[in-house]
Formats: C-alpha cells, structure tokens, sequence
C-alpha cells in the first residue's frame, strides 16, 4: 500500500513537472565558420505539444511564411555572410522574455538541449565566458550545447 501510494506521488510531481514546462520553438542564426550565434526562443501560448510546434516548424520553413513563431531576420545586415537557420521545438520549465525585433542581442546564454528536448539556458556575462564554459562540458555534452547571443531575459532575473 505505501509502496503504491509513492508511485503514485512520484508520478503525479512528474505530471506537475511537465504541466510546468513550456513548448518554445528555438531559432538560432549562425554566422557561417565562426561561433558567433544568435538565438531567440518563441513561445505561442496556444502550441503546448511538440508535436505542434514541429506542424508549425515544418510548415514556416515549407512555406517561408511563418504564420506561427513569427520573427524575422534581418538579411539586410547579414549581407555579404553565409548564414546558416536553425529551427529546434523545445520544452523549458524557465520562464523567457517575449522576442520584440528591435532589442539588442545583449544576453550570452549557454544553450543545452537534451535527448528529451528539454531547453536549458545559463546567462554567461559574454560569448567569450560562454565558450569557455562550453569548451570545459564532456565531449557528449558539448554536442548537445551552444553559445548564442540574445535579446531575451529569463524571467526573474535582474
């Protein structure tokens, strides 16, 4: 009886675990032979799956018109660059700013990504910071991590 009443709790904190983590749909911009990345980490309330959030990644990249997770980058100031897109859908228990086009990328995150798609952001003070710290992960963990710079806070920080 004890035994099934702590799988039940520990099954119900998993479920209240999930109920906590939001589906975002991280795009990153990454300047072609270098480490410099931006990242921006989109949120549509309406989209709680990931397998929603992959519809609609599909459907903005198919279409070049992202009616959902809309954002833009700007090509006018990447001219002369090779710029390669990335699109990941996500689920993150941290809270993130919303994305406005015309803040500043001034927040340098460590980005990670597990094998279950769970995002995790560390704020670093710059990219340099942050590629040291990346460079110090295992080497199955940097492949699962980046540097990128951001116009979003983490909600609750100062």
């Amino acid at each position: 009886m004890l035994r099934a009443a702590i799988v039940l709790l520990a099954a119900l904190a998993g479920m209240a675990q999930a109920a906590e983590d939001r589906v975002y749909l991280l795009a990153t911009a990454n300047l072609g032979g270098s480490n410099l990345a931006q990242s921006v980490f989109l949120h549509e309330p309406d989209i709680t799956t990931l397998a929603d959030c992959e519809a609609a990644r599909l459907q903005g990249i198919r279409e070049r018109d992202w009616a959902r997770y809309h954002h833009v980058f700007m090509r006018d100031r990447m001219q002369g660059f090779t710029v390669q897109r990335q699109y990941r859908c996500v689920l993150s228990a941290q809270l993130i700013d919303a994305w406005y086009d015309k803040d500043r990328y001034d927040h340098a995150y460590l980005i990670t990504v597990d094998a279950g798609a769970h995002l995790r952001l560390r704020k670093t003070s710059s990219l340099a910071v942050c590629t040291g710290l990346l460079g110090d992960l295992s080497d199955s963990a940097r492949e699962q991590a980046q540097c990128a710079k951001s116009n979003q806070r983490l909600l609750g920080e100062p």
